[in-house]
């Protein structure tokens, strides 16, 4: 009971950051429409339907099948297996929902709503784990709390996708960890990322570079036993279509945002082209420039701004690389980058909030290709140089007041020594 009390008294505003994203997803979902435009239905993500197919799917016993039922699925299946226990649930309880075709009122969602859009407030605890770890002032890590929550909430009450959120949430303990120098756990918690989400696996490079030649092999091995478990026990179920998903990525331009990059992208079908090269162009630059800033700055004072903020450069550097983008593509980068602005200063946390809010809403609108490409490539630009590491950082007044909120604050030079890390 006292590990409850001090988790929630340690956590009060996120907590209460959190009780607000829900409702206000939930009212999004539930009374907007009738609210704001006289309109009787639900205004419930549709993309949320068909990852709750594949849950279906699983709950039924049909693990294997999930890459062939037409729902789209092109991550592993990590998602439709945590949220199985839920479509079983509304199963029994015969709740309707919106796939194949969009319904005005799926009573699903009073099950599935709660239980996805409470999924993407992990990132808000998350951050805040790190940032508090590291010393960051109590006003400055409050002022980035609501600034990633603003981030993360088109992304699972506007599109239906916790998975992100999820799998951001678990990399960024993972990172966490790694900055403590326990690499084991660091391993596992990435593992059930890419699980999730196979692109958590653009932030584990930096893991990697902090735990060096010595403990990188066995980092690596735990990251990828369970996300290779699960591919292969697909493989086995049917090969055909999990390689088709995984190989091609497909996604549609004339449905979601088209980029520039969208003319070099291969050609599937009639609206449908392949998103993976460029991805591996990402995981590509992401893998190098993670391997840098691990070995070169995961240790020492500025071992967890730098790994922040190169996480958020990892992220980013996807959504620069999309042939086809999606609103939500950006949430990685906007966390990451707002909470590596924390340890800047509040003149430049503000500015990083301020331009990640920015690219959040302006992403939503769709204008033509250049304009649109143009406009998001600034915006993160600007949120990247705000968020910034410094290399030489300076005592600012009011610190010392500001800094303690009960919870135990990790010295920046006591994060990860190499004697703990082992030589890179």
């Amino acid at each position: 009971m006292s590990k409850v009390v001090s988790f929630v008294s340690a956590r009060g505003f996120v907590l209460l950051v959190s009780v607000g994203f829900v409702a206000s997803g939930l009212w999004y979902g539930f009374f907007s429409p009738s609210v704001l435009y006289g309109q009787p239905y639900w205004q419930v993500p549709g993309d949320i339907w068909a990852t709750m197919r594949d849950a279906h799917y699983i709950a039924w016993g049909g693990f294997a099948a999930v890459y062939g039922t037409g729902a789209g699925l092109v991550a592993l299946p990590g998602m439709p297996l945590l949220l199985a226990p839920v479509a079983a649930l509304c199963s029994h309880l015969g709740l309707t929902e919106g796939f194949p075709f969009a319904i005005p009122h799926p009573t699903a969602w009073y099950v599935v709503g709660p239980v996805t859009i409470s999924m993407g407030t992990l990132p808000l605890f998350a951050t805040w784990r790190i940032t508090s770890d590291l010393a960051v002032p109590l006003s400055r890590r409050r002022i980035a709390t609501v600034a990633i929550a603003v981030g993360c909430w088109p992304a699972v009450a506007m599109w239906g996708h916790p998975e992100d959120a999820v799998a951001l949430s678990l990399s960024l303990w993972g990172l966490a960890a790694a900055l403590r120098g326990r690499f084991g756990p660091a391993g596992w918690l990435f593992g059930a990322a890419m699980a999730i989400q196979p692109l958590a696996v653009l932030a584990l490079p930096l893991a990697v570079g902090m735990a060096g030649v010595k403990r990188s092999p066995s980092l690596v091995l735990r990251a990828a036993l369970f996300p290779g478990l699960l591919l292969a026990l697909e493989m086995v179920g049917d090969f055909h279509s999990t390689w088709k998903a995984f190989s091609s990525q497909p996604n549609y331009p004339t449905v979601d945002w088209p980029t520039p990059w969208l003319a070099l992208a291969p050609k599937i079908s009639p609206g449908v082209v392949a998103a993976g090269p460029g991805r591996a162009v990402s995981v590509l630059l992401a893998g190098v420039f993670g391997l840098w800033v691990g070995q070169r700055w995961g240790r020492g004072a500025q071992a967890g701004r730098w790994v922040l903020w190169a996480a958020g450069v990892a992220f980013a550097l996807r959504c620069v690389l999309e042939s086809v983008m999606v609103p939500y593509y950006v949430m990685p980068a906007v966390v990451c980058l707002v909470a590596a602005a924390a340890f800047a200063g509040r003149a430049r946390l503000l500015g990083a909030g301020a331009a990640g809010a920015y690219v959040t809403v302006f992403t939503l609108w769709h204008y033509h290709v250049w304009p649109w490409y143009g406009a998001v490539v600034l915006s993160l630009g600007l949120l990247g140089w705000w968020s910034r590491p410094e290399f030489h950082t300076r005592k600012r007044p009011g610190d010392d007041n500001d800094a303690g909120d009960g919870e135990a604050l990790v010295k920046f030079d006591r994060v990860a020594q190499p004697a703990s890390v082992g030589g890179a």
